[in-house]
């Protein structure tokens, strides 16, 4: 999976998972993290995933208000 940042030297600002067990990904792409996208990603796997385990892992994740 590739993400364009327009020849710019410049990171993407992604929020996904991965079902282990399907391999399904789903996946946002933002010009920044804040609470709210961060919030609002939290709302969307909690209605993809509202059975079983969820194991959130935070790689350089950094929250800008």
């Amino acid at each position: 999976m590739f993400v364009s940042t327009y020849g710019k030297h410049e990171g993407a600002k992604l929020l996904g998972t991965l079902d282990y067990g399907t391999g399904e990904i789903h996946l946002i792409e933002r010009h920044k993290n804040d609470v709210q996208v961060f919030l609002g990603f939290l709302k969307q796997i909690l209605k993809l995933y509202s059975v079983g385990k969820i194991i959130l892992v935070l790689d350089n994740f950094i929250l800008c208000n």
